[in-house]
């Protein structure tokens, strides 16, 4: 079986649903847990969106050296 992998949207989304169960309780545990998980979700996000640049980085620099092609310089 293969794994799927969670886009940083999922886990955005994720964490809204957290805050919005955590608004709607009454329980004070039951929210605090909430909210921590609604975090966690929100940090995880943002892990995936910094690997994503990266590798849209890195593949942007890969086409460049395969190419060829040099990277254009501005001029004052």
């Amino acid at each position: 079986m293969a794994a799927s992998a969670v886009t940083a949207k999922e886990c955005l989304q994720s964490a809204e649903t957290c805050l919005a169960l955590a608004h709607k309780t009454k329980e004070l545990d039951t929210r605090a847990a909430l909210l921590e998980i609604a975090y966690e979700f929100r940090v995880e996000a943002k892990r995936l969106e910094r690997d994503e640049r990266k590798l849209m980085m890195r593949a942007a620099s890969d086409g460049t050296q395969k190419h060829g092609n040099l990277p254009i310089m501005k001029t004052t």
